[in-house]
């Protein structure tokens, strides 16, 4: 059965949670690192996966605008920031945890969606949100494919694999350039580099995964 584009996409969005060192516990442990002292890099990692998730979830929603969409990202960032510093975060593993956000964003971005047509702007509810779980034989598919794309992935330098998990969960381009330059990658490239490399892998990826 061929991948149609939606497919495709749910496949890349997975890729950033599943793939290379992402084991059960890991957003858990990320939360307990943003109670370590002032760790701004552990609450940008947050607001970073927060985006993705969102830019997969808001993607539903095609005629909400750039600020409704920030309004959504920065309503449950709110509230997200404010479970974690209360150690209030729903779930125990990953999967509950990225549910209960999921669901979050959903639910705040319908709220809009019934705000504007309590204003004479309605705005139908994206027929992704009524049952977006894949068939039975979808799933055996989109299984297929992320078992080819893991095994791919380990295939590339650790620089490369790096680059591309970073890119897929919103790292910025100057981050990733600085890191690769540390150890144990130590290479030095353009910012541009970074992007140009990101979307051959990511054409190489595509390649492999749809044979």
């Amino acid at each position: 059965m061929p991948l149609n584009r939606r497919r495709r996409l749910h496949i890349l969005g997975r890729l950033g949670a599943v793939i290379l060192n992402r084991s059960s516990g890991d957003l858990r442990a990320l939360f307990d690192q943003c109670h370590i002292g002032s760790n701004d890099a552990a609450w940008e990692q947050v607001l970073a996966w927060l985006r993705v998730r969102a830019r997969s979830v808001l993607g539903g929603f095609q005629t909400l605008n750039d600020a409704d969409r920030e309004d959504v990202i920065s309503h449950v960032g709110h509230r997200l920031i404010e479970a974690i510093r209360r150690r209030e975060i729903r779930g125990t593993t990953d999967a509950e945890i990225e549910s209960y956000v999921r669901t979050t964003l959903k639910n705040r971005a319908l709220n809009v969606v019934r705000h504007r047509a309590t204003r004479g702007q309605e705005e139908p509810v994206p027929e992704d949100l009524h049952d977006n779980a894949p068939s039975p034989s979808e799933q055996a598919v989109i299984a297929q494919a992320l078992e080819r794309a893991r095994d791919a992935i380990m295939k590339w330098p650790p620089e490369d694999r790096y680059l591309f998990i970073a890119k897929l969960e919103g790292v910025s381009s100057a981050r990733i350039k600085a890191t690769l330059e540390q150890p144990p990658y130590r290479q030095f490239v353009a910012i541009t580099t970074v992007d140009t490399r990101y979307l051959r892998l990511r054409r190489i990826l595509h390649e492999q995964v749809n044979q």
